[in-house]
């Protein structure tokens, strides 16, 4: 299969052809057959524009057993004369290949009986100025043809002199994997030379030629060939193919006999068996000696490698030595011009080859001119083999690290080229290649596309893998790589046969370096159990930091934290001896997380660890007193006080009178007990906040039993967590705070406020911490119920919910407060929300404070999170919600609501999200300390 990844103007088809897969069939007139799939017609009337000019992305090449699906010779497609003078064959081609085809590959032979020209365009785009297969007289020509078809599925042919056509399909570009790679020319043979000593290839003989493994990496699937003959004894044709399979009825190169001809091509390397693996094959009808040098090859290059892309350029010329004001003076025999390309570029930095259509004429002799990227000494290989007419070929040739090719000939003669296309990487990158692929060839895919701001990327690595890099790098790089910081073999960026070894955890960073210029890229090894994460957007997101949890649904699944680049890369990850939740960074640079007991936490002697970056355990947090333990749900860094935190605790407290409980009767399980909870001596379960001081002293503490009454309880549940409790109902759960924030504002000092939300009170309130007393309170519970505090209720405005139903994660900055609505537990369910209010207590009449809803977005799947859930708003409007336990998502959302990252991760339930600024964390810190395993906290005694 052949391939060349590109962009192909419409204009400069003709020029393209000559180096794309030649493959014309030289038969006998044929009777039209069933399979052809196009039919053709013939108009002489002008063909002008209807549509913009078609410039579509060449992928990857897909080749078929050629089909012939025009011949006027046999009426093949519907056209059974010549074609006239001045007259255009329309061909549809709309039933032929799969939908996304970009281009056809069209294999067309002209007969004429004069000198003219043939040009090949999309119908609609009316006829360029340029020539796609020029006639010789009376001999049959062909030329493979780009054909870009319009929008309706039509290429057309015109003709300037008329004669007869043969087109022939023989594949078409669509979406694959193989990028082209441009090399210093090498001649993979010669049959003047050694082996053959000097004998000719007999006709109707083959002769193979090793290229894969020898010339080129034996991954390559195609190679960019020049073939030329050398003084044939008859008239004739070679024809260039990959071993194993069946010379094909057809021909590259057509040559009169006793002449040197050349051409360019690309041929598919045989690959049905071992004996033709990475070989191509070579057989013609007359006996001639014949050459074979190899500028470039075609290989897997994974979707997410950069792309290398051939840019077409309106026909400039850049060399013509007939010219005084054009570079470049008539050659003399044996000598060498440097031409210098940097001023004719457009991105010359990006540049790594170019496409040159290049005309020998007016030669003192028959002999050869060789174009390659300049090197020491006298060029071993040929790209026009000229005669003393005017001799011309397309060449494709890498360029010198300053953008320069030079021009070699043996004989005196002048030379003319046209610059019309430059190969090229992605705009402003250091690297247009990075791919990985098994020893056998099987690419590696990696799970991100590849950006050149974006220097992060990830793969599996179920077990140890030994892999092989494929690099490129623009004009003037040099690259080097390494595995965990040791260096990777020399010679693995030239050289990709030579495997790497990477195992799970594994870094592979690949650094470039031109002048002052640096850039680094990394590949993340993620071990087999780390969490699959689906990014199913990633185009919008500013820079920053996510930090989340990653627990396994299943029991045998593994637990991680994992730090996210704003694709969706996970930078930095630990693994967890057990789920952790609650992951945020603190003022130290250390990450605070908590055990992941069920529902609410019970056990004094487990707290809030400590981790640094490098997996240690700096400290665990606990509480005070071990009839307060502490609760997993948040934390509150106290940064006035030495480790100073606000931890939330669910202790029990006996005796409470629950006959005034009135959850909302529409629940579909109002009190989710084992009996009824109701009765004056009931035992349930407070809610905590206490600020606790480095050495484990209590500085102060507030209960939620102290300024709420049970009638305010919408949705009592029993979890029976202590184990005193599990006979009866046991303990209700009738608060459940589950988020705390501490608001650092106006100087506060050691006497800041908490905004908390307390799930089923279905609201979130303000305690004002020198007083104690709650200030405010957002809550959707009837006006009726009036809560032991005395607090004011604060009006609900322009919200068509009435405010929070089961609220997680509240924050307030400034004015603005936000939630995440969880909605759960509701009949009929309703969707969870991200809901944002702007908070007004400036009335000195509290009655008239209000909570205005600025906006909310709508879970993007329409049903409740069930449980958890998060939503944070950034200073640029954006906010990035966690969509809770029934829909595992994280989606960032642009100020207008548009979503800009999204994130699926299936099989994990992760507690909360949270996005730091690019500054809150090292990135070479975050790699170097990735993929440990966080170090436990001691059994307790």
């Amino acid at each position: 299969m052949s391939t060349l990844n590109g962009r192909i103007a419409s204009g400069w088809s003709a020029a393209l052809a000559l180096v794309l897969p030649v493959i014309t069939v030289l038969l006998p007139v044929a009777t039209p057959t069933a399979s052809a799939a196009a039919t053709a017609a013939v108009t002489c009337a002008p063909v002008v524009a209807s549509q913009p000019p078609v410039e579509p992305t060449l992928l990857s090449f897909d080749s078929q057993v050629p089909e012939r699906i025009v011949d006027t010779r046999a009426g093949t497609g519907g056209v059974a004369t010549p074609l006239g003078a001045g007259c255009t064959l329309r061909v549809d081609m709309s039933g032929i290949g799969p939908a996304d085809v970009a281009a056809f590959a069209l294999s067309v032979t002209v007969i004429s009986q004069e000198r003219g020209f043939f040009t090949a365009f999309p119908c609609a785009s009316g006829r360029p100025g340029t020539s796609s297969v020029n006639a010789r007289s009376s001999v049959a020509t062909p030329n493979l043809v780009v054909g870009v078809p319009d929008a309706s599925g039509a290429v057309c042919l015109y003709s300037d002199r008329g004669g007869d056509v043969v087109i022939d399909v023989s594949g078409w570009w669509a979406d694959g994997p193989n990028r082209i790679t441009p090399i210093e020319p090498q001649r993979a043979y010669d049959s003047r030379v050694a082996p053959t000593s000097g004998v000719k290839l007999p006709a109707e003989a083959v002769q193979a030629v090793e290229v894969g493994g020898v010339v080129v990496p034996d991954d390559a699937v195609s190679v960019t060939v020049t073939l030329a003959a050398v003084a044939p004894e008859t008239n004739g044709f070679l024809v260039v193919y990959p071993c194993g399979q069946p010379r094909p009825l057809a021909s590259n190169l057509n040559f009169l006999a006793g002449e040197r001809r050349a051409v360019s091509a690309i041929v598919e390397l045989g690959s049905i068996d071992a004996a033709a693996d990475g070989k191509v094959c070579v057989s013609g009808n007359a006996t001639t000696h014949f050459l074979l040098d190899v500028t470039g090859y075609n290989a897997p290059s994974a979707f997410t490698s950069p792309d290398v892309t051939i840019e077409p350029v309106a026909d400039t010329r850049i060399v013509d030595t007939r010219e005084p004001n054009v570079p470049g003076v008539r050659f003399g025999a044996r000598t060498t011009q440097r031409f210098d390309l940097s001023d004719v570029i457009e991105r010359p930095d990006d540049a790594v080859a170019v496409v040159l259509n290049a005309v020998a004429v007016r030669a003192s002799s028959a002999s050869f001119l060789s174009i390659t990227p300049c090197v020491a000494g006298t060029p071993t290989t040929s790209s026009i083999n000229y005669d003393l007419n005017q001799t011309a070929n397309l060449v494709v040739t890498a360029l010198t690290d300053d953008t320069e090719f030079c021009v070699y000939t043996d004989t005196a003669v002048d030379v003319v080229i046209d610059l019309v296309g430059v190969v090229t990487g992605p705009e402003g990158s250091l690297i247009n290649q990075l791919s990985l692929s098994e020893v056998d060839g099987t690419l590696v895919p990696l799970d991100q596309e590849f950006a050149v701001d974006s220097p992060d990327a990830s793969m599996r690595c179920p077990a140890t893998r030994n892999l092989r890099l494929r690099l490129g790098t623009a004009s003037g790089v040099t690259a080097t790589a390494n595995v965990n910081g040791l260096p990777v073999g020399a010679g693995t960026t030239v050289e990709p046969d030579r495997p790497i070894t990477l195992g799970p955890d594994d870094l592979l960073t690949v650094r470039l370096t031109r002048g002052t210029e640096t850039a680094e890229y990394y590949v993340r090894c993620l071990p087999a159990d780390f969490p699959t994460l689906l990014v199913e957007k990633a185009d919008g997101a500013a820079p920053g930091w996510y930090l989340t949890d990653l627990n396994a649904r299943a029991a045998t699944g593994a637990d991680f934290l994992a730090i996210l680049d704003e694709r969706g890369t996970p930078v930095w990850y630990q693994r967890l001896d057990r789920a952790l939740i609650d992951a945020k960074l603190l003022s130290t640079g250390n990450i605070s997380a908590a055990e992941n007991e069920s529902r609410f936490s019970t056990k004094p002697e487990v707290g809030h660890r400590m981790i640094a970056l490098d997996g240690t355990l700096v400290d665990e947090w606990l509480t005070d007193s071990n009839d307060h333990p502490p609760d997993k749900h948040d934390i509150a860094e106290i940064p006035e006080l030495p480790d100073g935190r606000a931890i939330i605790s669910y202790p029990l407290l006996d005796g409470v009178d629950l006959s005034s409980l009135a959850p909302d009767q529409s629940l579909p399980a109002p009190i989710r007990c084992d009996g009824s909870v109701a009765g004056v001596d009931k035992t349930i379960v407070d809610g905590s906040i206490r600020e606790i001081s480095g050495d484990g002293t209590l500085v102060w503490d507030w209960n939620m039993s102290d300024y709420f009454g049970m009638e305010e309880v919408r949705i009592p549940l029993c979890f029976k967590k202590y184990p005193a409790e599990n006979s009866g109902a046991g303990e209700v759960d009738v608060f459940h705070i589950n988020s705390l924030q501490r608001v650092v504002e106006d100087d506060c000092g050691t006497e800041c406020d908490y905004v908390v939300s307390a799930r089923h009170l279905d609201a979130v309130f303000r305690v004002d911490r020198p007083t104690d007393a709650v200030e405010w309170i957002l809550s959707s519970s009837p006006e009726s119920l009036e809560n032991l505090s005395g607090a004011e209720r604060l009006n609900i405005v322009g919200d068509p919910h009435f405010g929070p139903l089961r609220p997680h994660d509240a924050i307030l900055k400034g004015d603005i407060l936000t939630m995440h609505d969880n909605r759960s537990l509701t009949n009929p369910e309703e969707a969870a929300r991200f809901v944002q209010y702007r908070i007004d207590t400036s009335s000195s009449d509290s009655a008239d404070w209000t909570a205005t809803m600025v906006r909310q977005i709508e879970s993007p799947f329409g049903f409740s999170s069930g449980a958890l859930g998060s939503a944070r708003l950034a200073d640029d409007g954006s906010v990035l919600v966690g969509w809770g336990s029934l829909q595992p998502v994280f989606v960032e959302y642009g100020s207008t609501g548009t979503e800009l990252l999204r994130i699926a991760v299936p099989g994990v339930t992760p507690y909360r999200i949270v996005k730091y600024a690019p500054d809150d964390f090292d990135a070479d810190e975050l790699r170097a300390t990735a993929g440990n395993t966080t170090q436990a906290p001691p059994p307790p005694p």
